[in-house]
């Protein structure tokens, strides 16, 4: 995005997500460097991500291999990649009850700099990530941005973040579906589920070239689910049992703040991020505070009018007012949802009937217009979910 941009404001709604990043670029053939693991006990990488204007968030989990004591990490945040000139470090412990995962939010940075972080443990240090605070305030800086979702395992291999790695984007938003859950609820198979998905060279690619915004969507925890409602069968335990499990597992493995830390089956994960004035990033949660789809909850299937009452909400009664306050005070160039579902109407029956995806924000119609009137223009929506994946051999 650029302030040479003339239109006054825009109304940008990521829907959950287009492949990897629309800029122009060479996708660059394999390497051996793509094929390697990650040195020792950082196996599944490393990561950051919720960058402000002043500090950023670092993050690795060691494993996948299970251990039962704590462990010591030091981490380096450097200016430079040879980090002859380290500008911050400390050193933090990983602890057996959160899967050995540690946060480390980097406070006091300059705005509007690349920084080169790793961390060190049982005498080995990690890669070297690459990451970056957001611009001071005023600034007019342009930005790069990338999108990403729905990276279903079972799809295919991940060519899109290679490419989008190389491509070196200021920003990666992540706008759900990070894993894809199976029956079991338990926090050991979510876990499981991450270590997987995080064994993909390109995914540790990506995340190693750039901070990351993350939300969820509903396949973190079960396909469909709306609020405490279940989305489907699981395996028997109470739904908030898995709800809590899922969250913690999320948090456990993706670079956010100590705010976005779950309690039980809750956690406050929406929060604004601001580029300078050129843009205002709303992040939403459009999974943990929504009312039960309508219609008799199919994924796609005929209206019966209960889509169009007012009462029904997306977002709950307290995230969209932040939303709404949020959008009418905003004074950047762009204001940009940052969300998991089609937003934009859609009819999925060629003939005469109505079918909506009511999964979607179709199944929210009047909470949609109230957002899209908040908006000084238009909404320009993105269609939702092409999946950043290819074809897995075997």
């Amino acid at each position: 995005m650029s302030p040479a941009i003339d239109r006054r404001r825009f109304l940008t709604v990521l829907g959950g997500a287009t492949a990897g990043l629309a800029v122009t670029g060479r996708l660059a053939s394999p390497s051996a460097a793509h094929a390697a693991p990650d040195p020792g006990p950082f196996g599944l990488g490393v990561a950051s991500g919720d960058p402000l204007h002043d500090s950023v968030v670092l993050w690795t989990r060691l494993g996948p291999d299970p251990r039962t004591a704590p462990v010591a990490i030091r981490w380096e945040l450097a200016d430079d990649e040879r980090f002859v000139k380290i500008r911050r470090s400390g050193t933090v412990a990983a602890l057996p009850e959160n899967a050995h995962a540690v946060h480390v939010e980097v406070a006091d940075l300059p705005p509007g700099r690349w920084f080169h972080y790793r961390f060190l443990a049982d005498g080995e240090a990690s890669r070297v990530g690459r990451t970056r605070t957001l611009p001071a305030p005023g600034s007019r800086e342009p930005l790069k941005l990338a999108v990403a979702s729905c990276q279903a395992w079972v799809g295919g291999p991940y060519p899109a973040y290679r490419d989008l790695a190389e491509q070196e984007p200021d920003l990666v938003f992540h706008l759900g579906d990070y894993i894809y859950e199976t029956r079991d609820g338990s926090l050991e198979e979510f876990r499981r589920l991450y270590a997987l998905y995080k064994s993909s060279p390109e995914l540790r690619d990506a995340h190693a070239a750039a901070p990351f915004v993350v939300t969820w969507d509903d396949h973190e925890v079960q396909n469909n689910y709306a609020a405490g409602i279940a989305g489907g069968a699981g395996d028997g335990r109470p739904f908030l049992e898995r709800r809590a499990n899922a969250y913690k597992a999320f948090y456990e493995h993706l670079p956010l703040r100590r705010s976005a830390m779950p309690s039980g089956p809750d956690a406050l994960i929406y929060r604004r991020l601001r580029w300078g004035k050129v843009a205002e990033f709303s992040v939403l949660d459009g999974r943990q505070y929504r009312s039960d789809q309508p219609c008799g909850d199919p994924f796609i299937g005929p209206v019966c009018g209960d889509e169009q009452d007012p009462a029904r909400t997306m977002l709950g009664p307290v995230q969209e007012r932040w939303l709404l306050d949020g959008l009418r005070a905003s004074k950047a160039r762009w204001n940009v949802l940052a969300q998991q579902t089609i937003m934009a109407p859609y009819d999925y029956d060629v003939g005469p009937g109505e079918s909506r995806a009511l999964d979607a924000w179709d199944g929210y119609a009047a909470a949609r217009e109230r957002i899209l009137a908040a908006s000084p223009r238009e909404a320009s929506p993105i269609p939702s979910c092409s999946p950043v994946t290819g074809t897995r051999p075997g």
